[in-house]
């Protein structure tokens, strides 16, 4: 019976400590423990930017926190369709057959029963203890700085901003502006050429730099992208913040630069509508109802209920439609179904629109985006800075009601709120790539088409290639 562990990693004992250290904002991160040869743990952290991936496979258990370390086994078929679907496979799954992603928050204990074989137990007690903090209306903002300050004493004034001109990244360059000395910024759409005199109150006499679609249709820094990606992913954001790195590698004198990002704002303040995107997406890929009456159990808010008009959409029955038929087995619809009930189970006194913003954050969305942000810090070697999924602001934000975060349209209404000393009356939709990029890359203007196009390009540039290799 056989134990591997395989991947980066820090050795204490019997312990294997796994963080992304070039992501300055994580005070957590995951782990495995081996008791003896009977028993494995592996703890993974709610807000850790890192995944663990494991097989449990003729009495054998391997670890790893690179999927390419599993390169040797096939892709899964029946998976096929949430990739090409959705642009990313789900937890608890990967896109190769029997490798699985450890869920987020919870310990996993795998133990030998009688026949040799492992088994899992789940213990959700960390996943709880997330939920631990008490709202104090009059202290967010004395909280949210406190957190904000330690951040920017900690990145000093190396700080590039992603900028996007959206609500995250403004606010975040006001509560940063000291420490800025760079702008990195997608810039193709029509009027954007005076943007630096627009944000010029809270960005100011320091360089922009600017790439656009000329860069995207590079092949090399295509390939290059791809080639990166340890897990195949169509999020457009992924190859917007390639490109960012790709030309700030070009100015030799930021190389020990700091990148700040919005990223998590959407998700942790449950971004009116975006709030139930996601989870739209999850209720689709459980290949049932179920979410949607668990949807129906939020308070009747009239802001909440106009955001839930969203459902009632062309898309939403396209998705329902695509669950009924895109996975044929039914073993898969029954893992997510319980992967489903144990966070369901575990958080049963948490706030409807918490909850799915928590599922938001964790499964689907954080699903995605550590595909974005691991492969390149691994590549460029940059450090990143994400004060909107730094664990203790993540708990507090998990702490307020949603009738202070959920509006209509506007969203995240606490922030605004609790920040009107900043004018919000400049910012725009906030945008990477715009969506004329899957017809420029393709010849199509489909999104299944652009998620084929992407994993056919993770496949040529990086699977079969690395898997001959194996």
């Amino acid at each position: 019976m056989n134990i591997i562990v395989k991947g980066e990693y820090l050795k204490e004992n019997n312990r294997y400590i796994f963080t992304n250290d070039r992501v300055l904002t994580l005070n957590k991160c995951n782990k495995v423990e081996i008791s003896d040869d009977k028993r494995v743990s592996i703890t993974t952290d709610i807000s850790a930017f890192d995944k663990l991936y494991y097989v449990s496979d003729n009495g054998t258990i391997a670890i790893s926190d690179k999927l390419r370390d599993f390169y040797d086994r096939p892709i899964d078929e029946n998976l096929l369709a949430f990739q090409l679907y959705t642009g990313f496979v789900p937890y608890p799954f990967t896109i190769l057959k029997g490798v699985r992603k450890a869920l987020p928050g919870i310990t996993m204990d795998f133990k030998k029963d009688g026949n040799n074989k492992w088994r899992c137990e789940y213990n959700v007690t960390e996943l709880k203890s997330f939920f631990d903090a008490k709202y104090d209306k009059g202290g967010f903002k004395r909280g949210f700085l406190h957190y904000i300050n330690k951040l920017k004493s900690l990145c000093g004034e190396k700080i590039i901003i992603s900028f996007s001109g959206g609500f995250d990244s403004f606010l975040l360059a006001n509560l940063f502006k000291e420490n800025i000395r760079g702008v990195c910024q997608y810039r193709d759409l029509p009027g954007e050429a005076g943007l630096e005199e627009k944000f010029k109150n809270c960005i100011k006499n320091v360089p922009w730099y600017v790439y656009n679609q000329d860069d995207i249709v590079d092949t090399a820094v295509m390939n290059a992208y791809f080639e990166s990606l340890d897990e195949p992913s169509s999020d457009p954001a992924g190859l917007a913040e390639f490109l960012m790195c790709n030309k700030l590698r070009q100015c030799a004198m930021i190389n020990d630069a700091i990148i700040l990002d919005g990223l998590g704002a959407d998700t942790i303040f449950a971004n009116g509508r975006n709030c139930f995107k996601e989870f739209l997406l999850g209720k689709a890929l459980l290949g049932s109802r179920r979410g949607l009456g668990m949807i129906k159990k939020i308070p009747a808010e009239s802001a909440i209920e106009k955001s839930l008009d969203y459902f009632k959409s062309t898309k939403t029955r396209y998705y329902d439609t695509f669950a009924e038929s895109a996975i044929p087995d039914s073993a898969y619809k029954k893992e997510i179904s319980f992967v489903f009930d144990l966070y369901s189970n575990a958080l049963k006194k948490i706030e409807r629109v918490n909850f799915f913003a928590f599922l938001n954050h964790t499964l689907y969305r954080n699903s995605r985006s550590i595909n974005r942000i691991k492969p390149v810090t691994d590549h460029f070697k940059f450090k990143f800075i994400f004060p909107f999924c730094h664990h203790e602001i993540a708990k507090m934000a998990f702490s307020i009601p949603g009738r202070y975060k959920v509006g209509y349209k506007t969203g995240k209404k606490i922030l605004r709120n609790s920040f009107r000393e900043f004018d919000f009356s400049c910012v725009r939709s906030g945008s990477f790539l715009p969506g004329g990029l899957w017809h420029r890359i393709t010849g199509s203007r489909l999104l299944p088409d652009y998620h084929k196009f992407c994993l056919e390009k993770w496949k040529t540039n990086n699977y079969s290639k690395n898997r001959k290799e194996t």
